[in-house]
Parts: C-alpha cells; sequence; structure tokens
C-alpha cells in the first residue's frame, strides 16, 4: 500500500519545480480516493486582478476533469 504522506510529498515537489520553472504560475490539486480527499495542494501566487497566494479555497475555470 502506498504511504499517502510519501505522495504527497512527491507530488508537491514536482509541482514546486514546475511552479519553479515557468511552466505554471500556480497549481491546485485534488485527489480523492474512495470518497476520502487524500491530497489537497494548492501552490504558486495568482497572476492578475486580487494576486495573491493560492490556497485551496481559490476558485478556478475547470477546463478539464476525469
Amino acid at each position: 500500500m502506498i504511504n499517502i504522506h510519501q505522495f504527497n510529498q512527491a507530488v508537491k515537489q514536482t509541482l514546486t519545480q514546475l511552479i519553479s520553472q515557468d511552466f505554471e504560475n500556480c497549481i491546485q490539486l485534488a485527489i480523492y480516493y474512495q470518497g476520502q480527499l487524500v491530497t489537497d495542494l494548492s501552490l504558486g501566487n495568482i497572476v492578475g486582478e486580487g494576486q495573491g497566494q493560492v490556497t485551496s479555497d481559490t476558485l478556478f475555470p475547470v477546463c478539464s476533469t476525469s
């Protein structure tokens, strides 16, 4: 079985690298497994009006989901 804490750390490190390499300005990721929230990451800064740090309460338009 996967260690959720290690998984979250690896995902956070990967997303942080994407932001630091200017691939993205901000990223928000939530993963549910069997109906339970297992990952809730919000990284980076919002660009434009109302600038600030991304949080789990930040609203983004949904472009694709699965």
